[in-house]
Protein backbone atom coordinates (compact mmCIF):
# COMPACT_ATOMS: atom_id res chain seq x y z
CA UNK A 1 0.00 0.00 0.00
CA UNK A 2 0.93 3.74 -0.71
CA UNK A 3 0.28 4.99 2.17
CA UNK A 4 -1.21 9.21 3.55
CA UNK A 5 -0.82 10.28 -0.14
CA UNK A 6 -1.06 14.28 -0.07
CA UNK A 7 -0.96 16.70 -2.86
CA UNK A 8 2.05 18.80 -3.02
CA UNK A 9 1.50 22.20 -4.40
CA UNK A 10 5.15 22.42 -4.75
CA UNK A 11 5.79 19.98 -6.80
CA UNK A 12 2.17 19.64 -8.07
CA UNK A 13 1.65 16.21 -8.14
CA UNK A 14 0.68 13.21 -5.20
CA UNK A 15 3.31 12.49 -2.85
CA UNK A 16 3.58 9.42 0.05
CA UNK A 17 3.18 11.81 3.48
CA UNK A 18 6.37 10.98 5.41
CA UNK A 19 7.34 13.23 8.06
CA UNK A 20 11.00 14.14 9.53
CA UNK A 21 10.18 13.11 12.93
CA UNK A 22 9.24 9.33 13.82
CA UNK A 23 5.57 10.33 14.69
CA UNK A 24 5.87 13.68 14.45
CA UNK A 25 4.51 16.00 12.52
CA UNK A 26 5.63 20.14 12.16
CA UNK A 27 2.73 22.40 10.47
CA UNK A 28 2.57 25.79 9.64
CA UNK A 29 -0.68 27.31 8.60
CA UNK A 30 -0.74 30.84 7.63
CA UNK A 31 -2.79 32.57 9.94
CA UNK A 32 -5.62 35.52 9.19
CA UNK A 33 -5.12 38.93 9.33
CA UNK A 34 -7.01 40.59 11.94
CA UNK A 35 -8.19 43.85 10.65
CA UNK A 36 -11.83 42.33 9.79
CA UNK A 37 -13.87 39.59 10.77
CA UNK A 38 -13.49 35.95 9.70
CA UNK A 39 -15.60 35.20 6.39
CA UNK A 40 -16.96 32.19 4.77
CA UNK A 41 -13.26 31.56 3.04
CA UNK A 42 -11.28 31.61 6.61
CA UNK A 43 -14.16 29.05 7.56
CA UNK A 44 -13.39 26.75 4.45
CA UNK A 45 -9.41 26.69 5.05
CA UNK A 46 -9.07 26.51 8.17
CA UNK A 47 -11.85 23.77 8.68
CA UNK A 48 -9.78 21.95 6.13
CA UNK A 49 -6.45 21.90 7.82
CA UNK A 50 -8.04 20.96 11.46
CA UNK A 51 -8.80 18.13 9.54
CA UNK A 52 -5.78 17.09 8.46
CA UNK A 53 -4.82 17.57 11.61
CA UNK A 54 -7.12 14.99 13.73
CA UNK A 55 -6.43 12.41 10.26
CA UNK A 56 -2.77 13.06 11.53
CA UNK A 57 -3.50 12.35 15.15
CA UNK A 58 -5.56 9.26 14.14
CA UNK A 59 -3.14 7.45 12.09
CA UNK A 60 -0.81 8.42 15.59
CA UNK A 61 1.40 11.29 14.50
CA UNK A 62 1.48 13.72 17.94
CA UNK A 63 1.10 16.90 15.78
CA UNK A 64 3.00 20.25 16.52
CA UNK A 65 0.97 23.22 14.97
CA UNK A 66 1.72 27.04 14.31
CA UNK A 67 -0.71 29.34 13.38
CA UNK A 68 0.11 33.12 13.07
CA UNK A 69 -1.80 36.28 13.24
CA UNK A 70 -0.75 38.96 11.18
CA UNK A 71 -1.03 42.28 13.05
CA UNK A 72 1.04 44.84 11.01
CA UNK A 73 2.83 44.56 7.35
CA UNK A 74 0.09 43.36 5.43
CA UNK A 75 -0.53 46.28 2.99
CA UNK A 76 -4.13 46.89 0.88
CA UNK A 77 -3.61 44.87 -2.79
CA UNK A 78 -1.27 42.07 -1.17
CA UNK A 79 1.56 44.74 -2.04
CA UNK A 80 4.33 46.70 -1.04
CA UNK A 81 2.60 49.85 -1.26
CA UNK A 82 -0.31 51.33 -0.29
CA UNK A 83 -2.19 51.47 3.49
CA UNK A 84 -1.66 48.84 6.12
CA UNK A 85 -4.88 46.57 6.35
CA UNK A 86 -4.85 46.98 10.42
CA UNK A 87 -3.88 50.61 10.46
CA UNK A 88 -6.45 51.52 8.04
CA UNK A 89 -9.46 49.93 9.33
CA UNK A 90 -8.51 51.34 12.56
CA UNK A 91 -8.63 54.94 11.24
CA UNK A 92 -12.34 53.69 9.86
CA UNK A 93 -13.60 52.89 12.89
CA UNK A 94 -12.20 55.32 15.21
CA UNK A 95 -10.18 52.83 17.53
CA UNK A 96 -6.89 52.39 18.45
CA UNK A 97 -4.81 49.44 16.10
CA UNK A 98 -4.00 47.13 18.97
CA UNK A 99 -7.77 47.55 20.22
CA UNK A 100 -8.85 46.44 16.48
CA UNK A 101 -6.55 43.58 16.81
CA UNK A 102 -7.53 42.37 20.07
CA UNK A 103 -11.45 41.99 18.83
CA UNK A 104 -10.59 40.89 15.64
CA UNK A 105 -8.51 37.94 17.31
CA UNK A 106 -10.83 36.82 19.93
CA UNK A 107 -13.33 37.22 17.14
CA UNK A 108 -11.73 34.74 14.66
CA UNK A 109 -11.11 32.11 17.45
CA UNK A 110 -15.20 31.91 18.46
CA UNK A 111 -15.48 31.82 15.12
CA UNK A 112 -13.28 28.60 15.28
CA UNK A 113 -14.64 27.46 17.89
CA UNK A 114 -17.84 27.05 17.18
CA UNK A 115 -16.61 25.25 13.46
CA UNK A 116 -15.16 22.77 16.41
CA UNK A 117 -11.84 23.64 14.87
CA UNK A 118 -9.00 22.85 17.25
CA UNK A 119 -6.71 26.07 18.22
CA UNK A 120 -3.07 25.39 17.51
CA UNK A 121 -0.08 24.74 19.95
CA UNK A 122 0.85 28.00 19.42
CA UNK A 123 -0.39 31.37 17.75
CA UNK A 124 2.46 33.88 17.10
CA UNK A 125 2.25 37.66 16.40
CA UNK A 126 4.11 39.42 13.97
CA UNK A 127 4.25 42.79 16.08
CA UNK A 128 5.99 40.64 18.67
CA UNK A 129 9.20 39.10 16.56
CA UNK A 130 10.48 42.62 14.98
CA UNK A 131 14.18 41.68 16.88
CA UNK A 132 13.79 38.46 14.97
CA UNK A 133 12.67 39.78 11.30
CA UNK A 134 15.74 42.72 11.50
CA UNK A 135 18.03 39.93 12.11
CA UNK A 136 16.95 37.39 9.25
CA UNK A 137 16.63 40.81 6.84
CA UNK A 138 20.28 41.06 7.85
CA UNK A 139 21.18 37.64 7.15
CA UNK A 140 19.53 37.77 3.67
CA UNK A 141 21.61 41.13 2.87
CA UNK A 142 25.04 38.95 3.78
CA UNK A 143 24.01 36.31 1.79
CA UNK A 144 23.81 38.69 -0.94
CA UNK A 145 20.03 38.64 -1.91
CA UNK A 146 18.67 42.28 -0.98
CA UNK A 147 19.72 45.69 -0.64
CA UNK A 148 18.48 48.44 0.94
CA UNK A 149 16.98 51.99 -0.78
CA UNK A 150 16.05 55.23 1.48
CA UNK A 151 15.44 53.10 4.75
CA UNK A 152 13.42 49.94 2.81
CA UNK A 153 14.84 46.64 2.20
CA UNK A 154 14.08 44.82 -1.02
CA UNK A 155 14.77 41.14 -2.42
CA UNK A 156 17.07 40.95 -5.06
CA UNK A 157 14.44 38.62 -7.39
CA UNK A 158 16.62 38.72 -10.32
CA UNK A 159 20.05 37.66 -8.59
CA UNK A 160 17.79 34.90 -6.55
CA UNK A 161 16.74 33.49 -9.45
CA UNK A 162 20.22 32.66 -10.96
CA UNK A 163 20.37 30.62 -7.85
CA UNK A 164 17.15 29.21 -7.23
CA UNK A 165 14.10 28.34 -9.00
CA UNK A 166 11.60 31.17 -8.75
CA UNK A 167 8.28 31.92 -8.83
CA UNK A 168 7.28 28.21 -7.72
CA UNK A 169 4.10 27.04 -6.96
CA UNK A 170 2.53 28.92 -10.04
CA UNK A 171 4.92 26.74 -13.01
CA UNK A 172 6.06 29.90 -14.49
CA UNK A 173 9.64 31.35 -14.71
CA UNK A 174 10.14 35.07 -14.52
CA UNK A 175 9.66 35.61 -18.43
CA UNK A 176 6.06 33.87 -18.01
CA UNK A 177 5.62 35.91 -14.89
CA UNK A 178 5.93 38.78 -16.64
CA UNK A 179 3.26 38.02 -19.20
CA UNK A 180 0.93 36.72 -16.92
CA UNK A 181 0.99 38.96 -14.09
CA UNK A 182 0.80 43.03 -13.95
CA UNK A 183 2.76 45.31 -11.31
CA UNK A 184 3.55 48.52 -11.75
CA UNK A 185 7.71 48.98 -11.54
CA UNK A 186 8.93 51.38 -8.83
CA UNK A 187 11.68 53.34 -9.30
CA UNK A 188 13.76 52.13 -6.14
CA UNK A 189 13.36 49.04 -6.99
CA UNK A 190 16.00 46.88 -8.92
CA UNK A 191 13.57 45.08 -10.74
CA UNK A 192 9.78 45.59 -10.37
CA UNK A 193 9.49 41.56 -9.03
CA UNK A 194 11.56 42.60 -6.18
CA UNK A 195 9.34 42.86 -2.37
CA UNK A 196 10.10 44.67 0.73
CA UNK A 197 11.31 43.11 3.74
CA UNK A 198 11.36 46.03 6.03
CA UNK A 199 9.62 48.94 4.46
CA UNK A 200 10.71 52.75 5.75
CA UNK A 201 7.78 54.31 7.77
CA UNK A 202 6.37 57.74 7.39
CA UNK A 203 6.07 59.87 10.50
CA UNK A 204 2.04 58.88 10.64
CA UNK A 205 2.84 55.30 10.25
CA UNK A 206 1.85 54.40 13.81
CA UNK A 207 3.11 50.72 13.88
CA UNK A 208 6.82 51.51 13.40
CA UNK A 209 9.90 50.09 14.81
CA UNK A 210 13.95 50.83 14.72
CA UNK A 211 16.28 49.07 12.67
CA UNK A 212 19.63 49.38 11.00
CA UNK A 213 17.68 51.19 8.05
CA UNK A 214 15.79 53.59 10.29
CA UNK A 215 12.28 53.23 11.44
CA UNK A 216 9.72 51.41 9.51
CA UNK A 217 7.91 47.68 9.85
CA UNK A 218 8.21 44.37 8.37
CA UNK A 219 7.20 42.94 4.85
CA UNK A 220 4.21 40.72 5.02
CA UNK A 221 6.28 37.98 3.28
CA UNK A 222 9.06 37.77 6.01
CA UNK A 223 6.83 37.79 8.71
CA UNK A 224 5.67 34.25 8.02
CA UNK A 225 9.71 33.16 6.98
CA UNK A 226 10.69 34.13 10.57
CA UNK A 227 7.77 32.63 12.54
CA UNK A 228 7.70 29.39 11.07
CA UNK A 229 11.54 28.46 10.94
CA UNK A 230 11.73 30.25 14.77
CA UNK A 231 8.84 27.55 16.22
CA UNK A 232 9.11 24.58 14.10
CA UNK A 233 13.03 24.82 12.26
CA UNK A 234 14.26 25.57 9.04
CA UNK A 235 12.73 22.30 7.88
CA UNK A 236 10.00 21.07 8.86
CA UNK A 237 6.59 19.00 7.26
CA UNK A 238 3.86 21.05 6.20
CA UNK A 239 3.40 24.45 5.02
CA UNK A 240 -0.71 25.41 4.00
CA UNK A 241 -2.65 28.24 3.50
CA UNK A 242 -5.51 29.42 0.76
CA UNK A 243 -4.96 29.06 -2.44
CA UNK A 244 -4.41 33.08 -3.01
CA UNK A 245 -1.09 32.70 -1.29
CA UNK A 246 0.70 30.42 -3.82
CA UNK A 247 2.07 34.01 -5.50
CA UNK A 248 3.44 35.79 -4.12
CA UNK A 249 3.16 35.10 -0.42
CA UNK A 250 4.22 31.40 0.01
CA UNK A 251 7.09 32.27 -2.95
CA UNK A 252 8.10 35.02 -1.13
CA UNK A 253 8.52 32.86 1.88
CA UNK A 254 10.37 30.38 0.24
CA UNK A 255 12.43 32.24 -1.36
CA UNK A 256 13.66 34.27 1.90
CA UNK A 257 14.28 30.75 3.84
CA UNK A 258 16.54 29.63 0.74
CA UNK A 259 18.20 33.37 0.95
CA UNK A 260 18.64 32.77 4.82
CA UNK A 261 19.11 29.30 5.42
CA UNK A 262 19.80 27.47 2.50
CA UNK A 263 16.60 25.47 3.34
CA UNK A 264 12.97 26.15 1.73
CA UNK A 265 11.23 25.61 4.90
CA UNK A 266 8.84 22.65 4.83
CA UNK A 267 8.41 19.80 2.81
CA UNK A 268 4.89 19.36 1.82
CA UNK A 269 3.24 22.52 0.80
CA UNK A 270 -0.80 21.76 0.54
CA UNK A 271 -3.70 24.99 -0.30
CA UNK A 272 -7.19 25.28 -0.28
CA UNK A 273 -9.56 25.58 -3.07
CA UNK A 274 -11.47 29.55 -3.31
CA UNK A 275 -15.15 29.51 -1.80
CA UNK A 276 -17.74 31.27 -4.34
CA UNK A 277 -20.67 32.71 -3.23
CA UNK A 278 -23.53 31.96 -5.73
CA UNK A 279 -21.20 31.14 -8.55
CA UNK A 280 -19.66 34.08 -8.55
CA UNK A 281 -16.18 35.00 -7.21
CA UNK A 282 -16.28 36.31 -3.24
CA UNK A 283 -15.69 39.90 -3.41
CA UNK A 284 -16.73 42.91 -0.39
CA UNK A 285 -16.60 45.94 -3.14
CA UNK A 286 -19.45 44.02 -4.86
CA UNK A 287 -21.23 42.84 -1.59
CA UNK A 288 -20.98 39.16 -3.27
CA UNK A 289 -19.47 38.27 0.22
CA UNK A 290 -20.34 36.52 3.95
CA UNK A 291 -18.68 37.07 7.22
CA UNK A 292 -18.61 33.55 9.01
CA UNK A 293 -20.67 34.97 11.66
CA UNK A 294 -23.52 35.51 9.26
CA UNK A 295 -22.93 31.60 8.50
CA UNK A 296 -23.12 30.43 12.10
CA UNK A 297 -25.87 32.61 13.42
CA UNK A 298 -28.00 31.05 10.21
CA UNK A 299 -27.22 27.56 9.92
CA UNK A 300 -25.14 26.53 13.01
CA UNK A 301 -21.25 26.24 13.16
CA UNK A 302 -21.89 22.12 12.79
CA UNK A 303 -23.63 22.69 9.60
CA UNK A 304 -21.17 25.34 8.33
CA UNK A 305 -18.33 22.99 9.05
CA UNK A 306 -20.33 19.93 7.31
CA UNK A 307 -20.33 22.47 4.13
CA UNK A 308 -17.22 22.80 3.95
CA UNK A 309 -15.53 19.33 5.00
CA UNK A 310 -17.74 17.66 2.01
CA UNK A 311 -15.54 19.41 -0.61
CA UNK A 312 -12.12 18.29 -1.79
CA UNK A 313 -10.12 20.46 0.19
CA UNK A 314 -8.33 21.34 -3.19
CA UNK A 315 -11.78 22.05 -4.87
CA UNK A 316 -13.47 25.33 -5.67
CA UNK A 317 -16.86 25.18 -3.24
CA UNK A 318 -19.84 27.32 -3.71
CA UNK A 319 -21.18 29.04 -0.84
CA UNK A 320 -25.81 28.87 -1.77
CA UNK A 321 -28.48 28.21 0.64
CA UNK A 322 -29.17 25.39 -1.16
CA UNK A 323 -26.30 24.42 -0.81
CA UNK A 324 -26.29 25.09 2.79
CA UNK A 325 -30.13 23.50 3.46
CA UNK A 326 -28.69 20.38 1.72
CA UNK A 327 -25.54 20.28 4.53
CA UNK A 328 -28.42 20.92 7.13
CA UNK A 329 -30.49 18.06 6.18
CA UNK A 330 -27.28 15.79 5.38
CA UNK A 331 -26.18 16.40 8.81
CA UNK A 332 -29.25 15.71 10.71
CA UNK A 333 -29.55 12.21 9.22
CA UNK A 334 -26.23 11.50 10.34
CA UNK A 335 -27.51 13.18 13.76
CA UNK A 336 -31.31 10.88 13.55
CA UNK A 337 -29.42 7.94 12.69
CA UNK A 338 -27.11 7.86 16.53
CA UNK A 339 -30.29 8.46 17.99
CA UNK A 340 -31.53 5.88 16.40
CA UNK A 341 -28.65 3.71 17.60
CA UNK A 342 -28.96 4.57 20.93
CA UNK A 343 -31.86 2.47 21.07
CA UNK A 344 -31.07 -0.22 18.98
CA UNK A 345 -30.35 -3.87 20.41
CA UNK A 346 -32.86 -5.82 20.03
CA UNK A 347 -31.16 -8.71 18.41
CA UNK A 348 -28.51 -10.86 18.70
CA UNK A 349 -26.49 -10.43 15.40
CA UNK A 350 -23.26 -8.76 14.60
CA UNK A 351 -22.86 -5.73 12.86
CA UNK A 352 -21.81 -7.42 9.82
CA UNK A 353 -20.73 -4.09 7.98
CA UNK A 354 -19.28 -1.79 10.15
CA UNK A 355 -14.97 -2.94 9.68
CA UNK A 356 -16.15 -2.46 5.72
CA UNK A 357 -17.28 1.00 5.74
CA UNK A 358 -14.39 2.07 8.18
CA UNK A 359 -11.72 0.61 5.70
CA UNK A 360 -13.32 2.43 3.09
CA UNK A 361 -13.08 5.75 5.20
CA UNK A 362 -9.68 5.28 6.19
CA UNK A 363 -9.17 4.40 2.42
CA UNK A 364 -10.70 8.30 0.86
CA UNK A 365 -8.68 9.81 3.84
CA UNK A 366 -5.33 8.43 2.69
CA UNK A 367 -6.07 9.47 -0.72
CA UNK A 368 -5.40 13.32 -0.27
CA UNK A 369 -7.81 13.98 2.41
CA UNK A 370 -11.30 12.50 0.12
CA UNK A 371 -13.19 14.07 2.39
CA UNK A 372 -16.20 13.68 0.24
CA UNK A 373 -15.67 9.37 -0.35
CA UNK A 374 -15.14 8.95 3.43
CA UNK A 375 -18.58 11.19 4.12
CA UNK A 376 -19.99 9.06 1.69
CA UNK A 377 -18.80 5.82 3.07
CA UNK A 378 -20.51 7.22 6.72
CA UNK A 379 -23.90 7.31 4.63
CA UNK A 380 -23.52 4.35 3.42
CA UNK A 381 -23.01 2.31 6.58
CA UNK A 382 -25.97 4.30 7.96
CA UNK A 383 -27.95 3.12 4.47
CA UNK A 384 -27.20 -0.52 5.49
CA UNK A 385 -28.76 -0.76 8.87
CA UNK A 386 -32.17 1.22 7.29
CA UNK A 387 -32.19 -0.65 4.82
CA UNK A 388 -31.92 -4.18 6.04
CA UNK A 389 -33.75 -3.18 9.31
CA UNK A 390 -30.18 -4.16 11.87
CA UNK A 391 -32.05 -1.91 14.81
CA UNK A 392 -34.03 -5.10 15.58
CA UNK A 393 -31.38 -7.38 14.69
CA UNK A 394 -28.17 -6.74 15.89
CA UNK A 395 -27.09 -6.83 19.89
CA UNK A 396 -27.05 -3.49 21.80
CA UNK A 397 -23.15 -4.27 22.26
CA UNK A 398 -22.85 -4.36 18.57
CA UNK A 399 -25.17 -1.04 18.25
CA UNK A 400 -22.96 0.72 20.57
CA UNK A 401 -19.83 -0.57 18.60
CA UNK A 402 -21.27 1.08 15.41
CA UNK A 403 -22.43 3.95 17.54
CA UNK A 404 -18.52 4.56 18.61
CA UNK A 405 -16.85 3.70 15.11
CA UNK A 406 -19.49 6.71 13.59
CA UNK A 407 -18.40 9.00 16.71
CA UNK A 408 -14.60 8.21 15.70
CA UNK A 409 -15.24 8.70 11.77
CA UNK A 410 -17.12 11.96 12.26
CA UNK A 411 -14.50 13.61 14.60
CA UNK A 412 -11.86 12.95 12.16
CA UNK A 413 -13.86 15.66 9.92
CA UNK A 414 -14.61 17.76 12.88
CA UNK A 415 -18.32 16.78 13.48
CA UNK A 416 -19.34 15.95 17.02
CA UNK A 417 -22.33 13.25 15.95
CA UNK A 418 -22.63 12.37 19.17
CA UNK A 419 -26.55 12.29 19.99
CA UNK A 420 -27.03 14.33 23.34
CA UNK A 421 -24.84 17.21 22.44
CA UNK A 422 -26.96 16.83 19.40
CA UNK A 423 -29.82 17.16 21.66
CA UNK A 424 -28.39 20.05 23.51
CA UNK A 425 -27.67 21.93 20.63
CA UNK A 426 -31.44 22.02 19.19
CA UNK A 427 -32.94 22.92 22.53
CA UNK A 428 -30.60 25.55 22.43
CA UNK A 429 -31.16 26.94 19.44
CA UNK A 430 -34.62 26.74 19.79
CA UNK A 431 -35.55 26.79 23.56
CA UNK A 432 -37.25 30.55 23.53
CA UNK A 433 -39.77 28.92 21.26
CA UNK A 434 -40.31 25.90 23.02
CA UNK A 435 -40.93 27.37 25.99
CA UNK A 436 -43.09 30.03 24.67
CA UNK A 437 -45.21 27.41 23.09
CA UNK A 438 -45.75 25.46 26.38
CA UNK A 439 -46.54 29.10 27.81
CA UNK A 440 -49.45 29.54 24.82
CA UNK A 441 -50.78 26.18 24.83
CA UNK A 442 -50.98 26.32 28.93
CA UNK A 443 -52.55 29.61 28.41
CA UNK A 444 -55.06 27.95 26.36
CA UNK A 445 -55.95 25.46 28.73
CA UNK A 446 -56.63 27.86 31.47
CA UNK A 447 -58.95 29.82 29.07
CA UNK A 448 -60.55 26.28 28.83
CA UNK A 449 -60.96 26.39 32.79
CA UNK A 450 -58.54 23.57 33.08
CA UNK A 451 -57.42 25.06 36.18
CA UNK A 452 -55.66 21.82 37.32
CA UNK A 453 -53.54 20.87 34.66
CA UNK A 454 -52.46 24.57 33.86
CA UNK A 455 -51.48 24.42 38.08
CA UNK A 456 -49.83 21.37 37.61
CA UNK A 457 -47.38 22.43 34.04
CA UNK A 458 -46.57 26.09 36.02
CA UNK A 459 -45.24 23.93 38.97
CA UNK A 460 -43.33 21.48 36.81
CA UNK A 461 -41.90 24.43 34.46
CA UNK A 462 -40.65 26.33 37.96
CA UNK A 463 -38.64 23.36 38.69
CA UNK A 464 -36.47 24.40 35.55
CA UNK A 465 -36.58 27.82 36.65
CA UNK A 466 -39.25 28.98 34.11
CA UNK A 467 -41.60 30.92 36.30
CA UNK A 468 -44.97 31.69 33.93
CA UNK A 469 -46.68 35.08 35.97
CA UNK A 470 -50.35 35.03 35.15
CA UNK A 471 -52.69 38.26 34.22
CA UNK A 472 -55.78 38.68 32.45
CA UNK A 473 -53.53 39.83 29.37
CA UNK A 474 -52.22 36.21 30.10
CA UNK A 475 -49.02 34.71 30.90
CA UNK A 476 -45.36 36.34 31.24
CA UNK A 477 -42.32 34.28 31.63
CA UNK A 478 -39.66 34.74 33.70
CA UNK A 479 -36.51 33.03 34.39
CA UNK A 480 -35.17 31.98 38.13
CA UNK A 481 -31.97 29.81 39.27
Amino acid sequence: MRGFVLYNSLTRRLETFSPLRKNEVRMYVCGPTVYDYPHIGHGRTYSAFDTLKRWLAYKGYDVYHVMNITDVGHLTGDTDYGEDKILKRALEKKMEPMVLVERMTDAFFEQMELLNVIKPDLTPRASCHIPEIIEITKKIMENGYAYEVNGSVYFDVEKYAKDYTYPEFIGMDLEELEKNYRIEPVPEKRNKWDFALWKRAPPSHILQWPSPWGYGFPGWHIECTVMSAKYLGEEFDIHGGGEDLKFPHHTDERAQAFAAFGKGLARYWLHTGFVRINGEKMSKSTGNFVYLHEATERYGGDVVRFWAVNSHYRRQIDYTEEAMESARNALDSLYIFMQDLEEAGGGSEKDMYREEFVRKFEEAMDNDLDTVTAIKSMFELRNKWYNENLFERVSEEEAKKTYDTLLRMGGVLGLGLDAKTYRRKVLERYQDEIIKMLRDIRDEIRKRKLYEVSDEIRERLKEFGIELMDSREGSRIRFRR
